[in-house]
C-alpha cells in the first residue's frame, strides 16, 4: 500500500510535467512562479484554452517551462523519495520507508492540488499539434531536467 502511494503520486508528478523550456527565458522566473504556484497554473489553463490553438512550439515551450517551474519542487521531493526507497536494503528498512512515506505526505500536502491543474494544462496542449510536439519532445524533457538537477533518466 504504501509503495503503491508513491509509485502514484510520483505518475501524477510524471504526468502533470513532461516537457520545459530549453534555450530560452520563460515569461515568468522561477520567483515568480514559486510565490504562487497555483494561481500561475489556473492562470496558464485559462490562457491555454483562450490562445493555445495558435501558439507557436517555442510559445509552447513556454507555457510548458512555466508549468514545469511550478512541479519542479515536488518533483526534487519524490526524487528524494524514490532516492530513499531504492537504496540499498531500504525495501527491508522500516526508518526508511518510514521516512519516505513522511516525505510523500508532506509533498502531497505542499503540492497536491498543482498535479490536477498541470495534467489539465497537458491535456489542452495535446490538443493542438503544436502543444503536443513540446508535450512529447523527450529531448526538451531531458533538457528540463537537466536544469533542476534530477538525473536524465528521471521517470517523469
Amino acid at each position: 500500500m504504501k509503495k503503491a502511494f508513491i509509485v502514484m503520486m510520483a505518475f501524477m508528478l510524471g504526468m502533470a510535467v513532461t516537457s520545459c523550456k530549453q534555450g530560452q527565458k520563460a515569461a515568468p522566473t522561477a520567483e515568480e512562479v514559486a510565490a504562487d504556484p497555483v494561481a500561475t497554473l489556473n492562470q496558464l489553463v485559462e490562457k491555454a484554452q483562450a490562445e493555445g490553438a495558435n501558439w507557436s512550439v517555442d510559445e509552447w515551450k513556454d507555457a510548458y517551462h512555466t508549468a514545469f517551474l511550478a512541479m519542479s519542487p515536488a518533483m526534487k521531493g519524490m526524487y528524494e523519495v524514490m532516492q530513499l526507497i531504492q537504496g540499498e536494503g531500504a525495501a527491508t528498512d522500516t526508518a526508511a520507508i518510514n521516512k519516505a512515506m513522511s516525505k510523500a505526505k508532506d509533498i502531497e500536502a505542499e503540492f497536491g492540488k498543482l498535479g490536477g491543474i498541470v495534467e489539465k494544462f497537458d491535456s489542452i496542449g495535446k490538443l493542438y499539434p503544436n502543444g503536443k510536439t513540446v508535450s512529447e519532445d523527450k529531448e526538451f524533457e531531458k533538457a528540463c531536467l537537466k536544469e533542476i538537477g534530477l538525473p536524465e533518466d528521471f521517470n517523469l
